[in-house]
């Protein structure tokens, strides 16, 4: 299996010159690599991406990120393996068929930029910088280089290079008309091929076909020797502008010229002079892509694809694909084409009876200019010559009565990266088993999953769900990832000897909690166990909650748990003359009241009255008798809490001495 970059050209007969089809204009050429599942990897510019599109169900399959939005990335082909070349970066990264993992990129050619192409063989990679002529060789599994690039001291273009099936590199060097060919590392030249400036290649039939279009021939060379095997005379004007291709599996060269006709030539006769009439002159038309005996030839100008039959030699279906104007490429596989904007969002397929089944490669943006995307019908076709075209439908066939039908529950269609999504494949029949791609290069399987994305972006997922009997049915949804949530952190500062218990376990020795913005935490204030300290409060972000504190993370924080020993202050015989006074320091924190007791023990009268003051809040109270307790409910003023409580007892009759005179924080 190969992958083949047909040769498409726009060649200017002037005399003198002819330009090859893909640069010219800013066209895309047509790629023909066949796939054993009837698959296509289509290129998204606009976001990176690779996009894996199922032919049959007209599903996107996979979506792969092998680039930043806006890189230049091209896709080669071999089997089911994708190759993404970034013209923009200069690397080429492989994608794993069996898991769509992309694999790191690598730089075959150093410092290739914007010329940097690659064909893909079953057994080689080439990669060519078309802007400097190198050439270089690397495994297709690893990419690693195999030897050093080599020179080719001639001129390159990107669209005048093929690889046939026996992995030999073909090049026509537009400025001297050589053709230079490169079997298993040796170079071979035939000089003055065709016409300087007036040389196409491309292959039919397994055999390279050089078309000159000043002699207007067309010649069919031994793909071992380059010899020239038949000539095929050309209808051409002077000034006719073509694209060519090749049959992939017949003597047969397609011929596309600007005044809106296709040639279709057999290479075993001696001249071409068949002609079928496409639209208006001077619209651009591109390549021409041929399967299953119909030729699909896109006309750029009014975002069409106009399908010959080649058997009947007439125009059979042109159905609208595209906005007018819109540079789309179109590919064949298996018995499908594909049509793909690597500008933009849509792609499809297009049946052989021109049915299309158009495909949104990732969630619709604005400014896509897709006809009909949004609700709105399509531009109307330019007038055509030939009555017998079917009028396109768009919309994507129904599937047959009676067949089993899937869709996607997704528990969370916003998340953001790095949130686990479950994601449910609900069938109209009982679901046996389900094979998940997620968009990411990631897939999964079963009939429930979940997956976390690691990049902000939206996602196409797919899934392929079996059901009794070996029948399957696919669907997909789209899920926007939003960037990650910001980082804030809490930071604990404690007294010593105290701890706080978090979310992230007990503090010290981790006296810092880091949560996602919007997050709750919740933390606890309370003494590791060494002493009989008490909680004063909170300073910060937890200021006035209880020691059970709750903190809103919508920025980073602090806050301060204040604890203190119980002050208590005793005396013993303190003795009291008529008029004295006796303080003693306390510590009160605003909740708890100050206590003060005292015991007279020298026998005096126990009528004797007691004075006690709060001299920080100034508070008063009086007792009589030899045993007495005073509560002073402090002030909760900015200056009384917390802090020191100076209590004093005074006695205006007679002396009194105290057997236990105690002041401290109350019960």
């Amino acid at each position: 299996m190969v992958l083949r970059s047909v040769a498409a050209g726009i060649a200017t007969v002037a005399g003198v010159t002819a330009v090859l089809a893909g640069g010219a204009h800013g066209g895309y050429p047509a790629e023909r690599p066949r796939l054993l599942s009837g698959a296509a990897w289509l290129t998204t510019s606009q976001t990176g991406q690779l996009t894996l599109l199922d032919g049959s169900s007209a599903e996107v399959a996979a979506q792969v990120q092998v680039g930043a939005p806006g890189d230049r990335i091209d896709v080669v082909q071999q089997d089911s393996t994708a190759y993404a070349v970034n013209r923009t970066t200069g690397t080429i990264r492989r994608v794993d068929p069996a898991t769509f993992e992309p694999g790191a990129p690598v730089a075959p050619i150093p410092d290739a930029r914007t010329g940097l192409v690659a064909f893909a063989a079953a057994n080689s990679l080439v990669a060519l910088d078309t802007d400097r002529g190198l050439l270089a060789r690397a495994d297709p599994g690893t990419l690693h280089g195999v030897g050093a690039p080599v020179s080719l001291a001639s001129r390159v273009a990107s669209d005048a290079a093929t690889l046939d099936d026996q992995g030999r590199l073909w090049l026509l060097d537009p400025g001297t008309g050589d053709l230079v060919w490169v079997d298993r590392g040796e170079r071979h030249r035939r000089r003055g091929a065709t016409t300087p400036g007036a040389g196409l290649l491309t292959f039919a039939g397994g055999y390279p076909v050089v078309v000159d279009t000043k002699q207007g021939s067309a010649a069919v060379l031994d793909p071992r020797t380059g010899d020239t095997r038949h000539t095929v005379d050309l209808d051409l004007r002077p000034d006719d502008r073509i694209r060519v291709s090749g049959a992939p599996h017949a003597a047969r060269l397609y011929l596309v010229a600007d005044r809106g006709v296709l040639a279709t030539c057999d290479l075993t006769a001696r001249a071409c002079n068949s002609a079928i009439p496409l639209g208006i002159p001077g619209h651009d038309l591109g390549t021409a892509v041929e399967t299953a005996d119909r030729v699909f030839v896109p006309d750029y100008t009014s975002g069409q694809v106009w399908v010959v039959d080649l058997h009947a030699s007439r125009v059979v279906a042109r159905p609208q694909v595209l906005s007018p104007g819109t540079r789309f490429q179109l590919l064949s596989r298996d018995g499908l084409v594909f049509f793909n904007d690597p500008d933009g969002e849509r792609a499809g397929v297009i049946r052989l009876d021109g049915v299309v089944r158009p495909v949104g490669k990732y969630q619709k943006g604005a400014g896509d200019g897709v006809p009909g995307a949004d609700g709105s019908p399509p531009p109307s076709p330019d007038p055509s010559p030939d009555p017998q075209p079917a009028a396109p439908d768009n919309a994507p066939a129904p599937p047959p009565a009676g067949t089993p039908t899937v869709k996607i529950s997704v528990n969370n269609s916003n998340p953001v990266v790095g949130t686990a999504v479950t994601l449910r494949a609900i069938g109209s029949a009982t679901v046996l088993a389900a094979r998940w791609s997620f968009g990411d290069g990631q897939v999964g399987a079963g009939v429930t999953t979940t997956h976390a994305w690691t990049a902000a972006q939206t996602y196409r997922i797919s899934v392929q769900a079996t059901f009794p009997g070996g029948q399957t049915a696919m669907a997909t949804a789209d899920v926007r990832v939003g960037p990650p949530l910001p980082k804030y952190t809490l930071n604990i500062q404690l007294d010593p000897g105290c701890c706080v218990d978090s979310s992230a376990g007990i503090c010290p020795p981790n006296c810092t909690v880091t949560a996602t913005a919007g997050q709750s935490l919740h933390i606890t204030a309370r003494t590791n166990g060494q002493g009989a300290l008490i909680f004063d409060g909170w300073t910060g972000a937890c200021a006035g909650q209880p020691a059970k504190c709750t903190v809103v993370m919508n920025g980073n924080k602090t806050t301060f748990a204040k604890f203190h020993q119980p002050i208590k202050q005793v005396c013993t015989g303190c003795s009291l003359s008529p008029g004295g006074k006796v303080c003693l320091n306390g510590f009160f924190d605003g909740r708890k009241p100050a206590h003060f007791t005292g015991r007279v023990t020298d026998g005096s009268t126990p009528a004797l009255k007691y004075t006690f003051t709060a001299e920080k809040t100034g508070a008063v109270q009086s007792h009589t008798g030899p045993n007495w307790t005073a509560d002073f409910i402090p002030g909760l003023g900015p200056g009384n809490f917390p802090g020191t409580f100076l209590g004093c007892v005074t006695n205006p009759t007679a002396k009194t001495v105290f057997d236990d005179l105690t002041i401290g924080e109350g019960p």
